[in-house]
């Protein structure tokens, strides 16, 4: 399932997407990161905005590669993240998703966080990191996982669930 779909379906609502290049920054905290890239696509459009950051924390790595995460997928892959992280017997990993908001004025940052494991090798055909990603008390990768299992237990929805909160308290939304 696509961000803008899984957002429509837990916010219940339609959403207009702004497809605006932004630069990442180089931060060890998607929570920054996120913020970052809500503040500078505010300067953009000139409208209250939200921009969502997913990272993985890996303990045996000290936290990395989190804000970091989609730089280092890339040249790195799935494959070899798994291999490396074999010396380990520590296999814990954390998913986050972190939203940053602005309406110019304000600027907030939400985080949904799903502890699990990091498998020995890629299972599923997710994007991103979702081959790499076992959800504690499951036995699949989130690649493996239907779309109903992985909303259901999302880093994202429970971001999003802390930001509509947050919305329904600071404006007037149904």
């Amino acid at each position: 399932m696509r961000k803008l779909r899984m957002y429509e379906q837990i916010l219940n609502t339609s959403l207009q997407s702004a497809p605006i290049e932004i630069e990442d920054i180089q931060h060890d905290d998607a929570g920054e990161v996120a913020i970052y890239k809500a503040k500078r696509a505010y300067e953009v459009l000139k409208k209250p905005v939200f921009v969502e950051q997913s990272a993985l924390s890996i303990r045996a790595w000290g936290g990395l590669p989190g804000g970091l995460t989609t730089s280092f997928l890339v040249p790195v892959g799935l494959s070899n993240i798994c291999k490396m992280l074999r010396p380990f017997s520590d296999k814990y990993v954390e998913a986050i998703s972190a939203i940053g908001f602005t309406d110019g004025q304000l600027v907030r940052k939400f985080v949904g966080v799903v502890p699990g494991e990091i498998p020995s090798e890629p299972r599923g055909n997710g994007y991103s990191w979702n081959n790499i990603f076992i959800p504690a008390g499951f036995t699949k990768t989130i690649g493996e996982m239907s779309e109903d299992e992985m909303l259901s237990l999302s880093a994202r929805r429970r971001a999003i669930i802390e930001f509509m909160r947050f919305l329904q308290s600071n404006y007037e939304v149904s």
